[in-house]
C-alpha cells in the first residue's frame, strides 16, 4: 500500500511539473510576438500575459523551460537591478496598451526574500537596494503572506515575499513600480534570457496581430435592439448610446478583454436601454438604416422583414430607410449572400409592394424605387449556393422570384428561364415551340450569347441569374410614358457587355391578356436605358423588334433583342388616335413581370 501511495505521489508530482512547462514553442522563435519582447543589451526579456501563475515553481519554472529545449536558452524571472533596465521594461509595458485589463494586477519579476532572512535579493544573489525610484514608497517591506485561512504554510527555505511590477491605477506615476507580496498569488510575469539577442531577433518574431490587441467592429442584438460596437483596444471599456436612447445618460457598455487567443469582446451590458417593444416601427427602421452590418447581415435582414410587414402604413422616410438597409446589406456582402439572408431580403421587398401609391410616387423623386429594383436585380449575382453540388438556387415569395443556375462556359448551349403564375423553372432546352403553360413568360439566351467574350472573359463566367416580378407596382411608378404597361419586363446582361456580338438575338416570350383594340394600340418591344431621364431610366425601341413568331396568338408576343438590358412589350397608341385614349385602361388585369438574367463575369460589379 505504501508503494502504491508513493507511485501515485510521484505521478502527481510529474504531472504537476509537466503542467508548468510551456507548450507549442517554435524552435525558430517565430511564434513570439514582437510586442512581447524587449531587447536590453545582450539580453532578451519576454512578457508572458496569456497565463497567470504563482511565483514558484509556476512562473519561475515556466521561464526556465520556455526556450530551453527549442532554442537552447534557459530562462529566469527578469532581474531589473538597474534603473535603465527597469525603465525600459516599464515603458514598453505602458506603450503596448494592455495594462487596463482588469485581470492584469501585476507582473512577477526575479526578486524575493526567504523565511528567516531580512534582505530581499535578486535571483543572481545580489541584494535589492530599497528606496530607489523603481520601488513604491516603503517597499520592499518583507510583509510576506498574511495569516489568513487557506494560505499555505511556507517552509523557511521557500520564498515568503516575491516582487511584482504592480499595475495600480491609483496614481499613474506609481504604475508598474515594484513592491513585494505573497508568492502564492497568481500574476502574469516577465522572463529574461541572457545572451539571447542573436537567437531571438527582431526579424524572427511575429509583428503585431491586430486581432490580438483590438476587438473588431461588431453588432449585437437582444431585446433592446441592435448595438454597434466600434473597434476597441484590448482591455478597454467602451460606452455607446443605447439604440433608442431618449437621453445622453443611457449607455450600453462592453469590455474588450484579453484572452490566450487574443482580444475578445466580453458580454454586453444593455441594462440601461429600453426594450424594442416600446419603440415605434419608424424609429426602429431609422436605427437599422444607420447600422453597419459587420457580420450581422442575417440578423438585420430578418428584422427588416418583420418591420416591413407594416409597410401599408409607411411614409416616404420609412421606404427610403428600408431601401438603405437592403443596399447596406448587399454592399457589405463581399463574399456573397447566404440563401437565408436573400430570403429575408426578398420578403422585405415583397412587403414593400404594399406601400401606398402616393408614398411610392414621392419616394421615386429621390430615385428610391429604382434603387430598390436595381438592388433586386443585383441580389441573385450575390446569392451563394448552399452546397457545392447544387446546380440551381430558387427563392420565391408571392410576387417575386429570383433564380440562379450554374453555367459551364466551355459547354454552354443556351438557357431558358420560364415563370408562370404558379411556378418557375430553369431549363437548358432552348428550342421550345410552346411554353409549358399559357400564362408562361420566358427569356432564352442562345448558345451564341457568349460569342462577344474573349477566352479570358469567357472562362470566368460561372452563373446565370434571373429575377421575376409578378406585379407592376414598382414599374408603373417609374414609367411616365403615355403607352400602357402590357407585359412582363425581362432583363439580360453578360458581364459588362450591353450588346450581343452574334447574329442570334436574345428571345423573350411575353404572355399577356388578349383584350386590347389593335386599331387603337400597336405592340412594341422596348428596352430600358438606365442612363436616361436623369438616371431614373426610360424605355426605348432601339435594339428590340417584335418577331413574326407567334403573331397569330393575341395573348403572346415574342421579342428579339440584341441589346442586353430590361425588355418589355408595350401597348403604344397609334398616331391617328387622340392622346387621351392612352389614359384608358386597355386591360382588365395587367400582369407585369421582371425577369433579370445575368451571366456574371467574376471580378465585375
Amino acid at each position: 500500500m505504501t508503494k502504491i501511495i508513493g507511485i501515485i505521489s510521484l505521478c502527481t508530482a510529474l504531472c504537476y511539473a509537466t503542467s508548468q512547462l510551456p507548450h507549442n514553442s517554435d524552435p525558430s522563435g517565430s511564434d513570439i510576438e514582437c510586442d512581447d519582447l524587449i531587447w536590453i543589451g545582450d539580453d532578451v526579456f519576454q512578457i508572458i500575459t496569456h497565463t497567470k501563475k504563482h511565483w514558484t515553481p509556476g512562473a519561475s519554472g515556466y521561464c526556465e523551460n520556455l526556450h530551453k529545449d527549442t532554442l537552447g536558452l534557459p530562462g529566469r524571472l527578469a532581474i531589473l537591478d538597474s534603473t535603465s533596465s527597469f525603465n525600459a521594461v516599464r515603458d514598453h509595458l505602458l506603450n503596448i496598451g494592455r495594462l487596463s485589463c482588469r485581470d492584469i494586477k501585476g507582473y512577477w519579476i526575479g526578486c524575493r526574500y526567504l523565511g528567516g532572512e531580512t534582505d530581499t535579493t535578486w535571483l543572481d544573489g545580489s541584494t535589492v537596494t530599497p528606496g530607489s525610484s523603481m520601488w513604491f514608497d516603503g517597499q520592499p517591506d518583507n510583509s510576506g503572506c498574511h495569516s489568513t485561512p487557506g494560505t499555505p504554510t511556507l517552509a523557511p527555505s521557500e520564498p515568503h515575499g516575491c516582487c511584482q511590477m504592480w499595475n495600480t491605477v491609483n496614481n499613474p506615476d506609481d504604475q508598474l513600480k515594484i513592491d513585494d507580496l505573497c508568492c502564492t498569488k497568481h500574476r502574469q510575469f516577465i522572463c529574461q534570457f541572457t545572451n539571447a539577442k542573436d537567437v531571438i531577433t527582431r526579424d524572427s518574431c511575429t509583428p503585431r496581430n491586430e486581432s490580438k490587441v483590438r476587438c473588431p467592429v461588431e453588432v449585437t442584438s437582444d431585446d433592446k435592439g441592435l448595438v454597434h460596437w466600434p473597434m476597441t483596444d484590448v482591455c478597454k471599456d467602451v460606452e455607446v448610446y443605447c439604440p433608442f436612447s431618449k437621453n445622453e445618460t443611457s449607455k450600453a457598455r462592453r469590455e474588450c478583454t484579453s484572452t490566450s487567443s487574443g482580444a475578445e469582446w466580453g458580454v454586453s451590458d444593455t441594462s440601461e436601454c429600453i426594450s424594442q417593444s416600446e419603440v415605434s416601427v419608424r424609429d426602429r427602421l431609422s436605427h437599422l438604416a444607420n447600422i453597419i452590418p459587420a457580420g450581422q447581415e442575417a440578423m438585420l435582414a430578418q428584422q427588416l422583414s418583420q418591420l416591413t410587414a407594416e409597410a401599408e402604413s409607411f411614409n416616404e422616410e420609412d421606404f427610403e430607410n428600408s431601401v438603405d438597409i437592403i443596399v447596406n446589406i448587399l454592399d457589405s456582402e463581399d463574399d456573397g449572400v447566404e440563401v437565408e439572408v436573400a430570403q429575408y431580403l426578398l420578403q422585405s421587398v415583397e412587403n414593400l409592394l404594399n406601400v401606398s401609391h402616393d408614398v411610392l410616387s414621392a419616394s421615386q423623386k429621390n430615385k428610391n424605387v429604382i434603387r430598390l429594383i436595381q438592388a433586386v436585380q443585383r441580389l441573385p449575382s450575390l446569392v451563394k449556393f448552399d452546397d457545392p453540388s447544387d446546380e440551381t438556387v430558387m427563392i420565391v415569395t408571392a410576387n417575386i422570384v429570383i433564380a440562379v443556375a450554374r453555367v459551364d462556359p466551355s459547354s454552354f448551349s443556351g438557357l431558358n428561364f420560364e415563370v408562370t403564375s404558379k411556378q418557375s423553372q430553369i431549363s437548358s432546352e432552348t428550342d421550345l415551340d410552346e411554353p409549358s403553360d399559357k400564362d408562361a413568360s420566358s427569356v432564352t439566351l442562345p448558345m451564341s450569347a457568349l460569342d462577344g467574350l474573349d477566352e479570358s472573359e469567357r472562362s470566368q463566367i460561372e452563373r446565370a441569374e434571373f429575377v421575376a416580378f409578378r406585379t407592376n407596382t414598382f414599374f408603373t411608378i417609374i414609367d411616365n410614358s403615355t403607352s400602357a404597361g402590357f407585359s412582363p419586363v425581362i432583363a439580360a446582361a453578360i458581364g459588362d457587355l450591353r450588346e450581343t456580338k452574334s447574329d442570334e438575338p436574345v428571345k423573350i416570350r411575353m404572355a399577356h391578356e388578349d383584350q386590347y383594340d389593335d386599331e387603337v394600340f400597336k405592340l412594341a418591344c422596348v428596352v430600358w436605358h438606365f442612363n436616361l431621364t436623369d438616371l431614373s431610366g426610360a424605355w426605348s425601341s432601339e435594339g428590340c423588334d417584335v418577331s413574326t413568331e407567334g403573331k397569330e396568338k393575341r395573348s403572346t408576343t415574342v421579342c428579339e433583342c440584341n441589346r442586353l438590358s430590361f425588355y418589355t412589350v408595350r401597348l403604344v397608341l397609334l398616331e391617328k388616335h387622340d392622346v387621351g385614349v392612352a389614359n384608358q385602361n386597355p386591360l382588365s388585369t395587367t400582369v407585369y413581370i421582371v425577369c433579370g438574367v445575368i451571366l456574371l463575369l467574376i471580378g465585375h460589379d
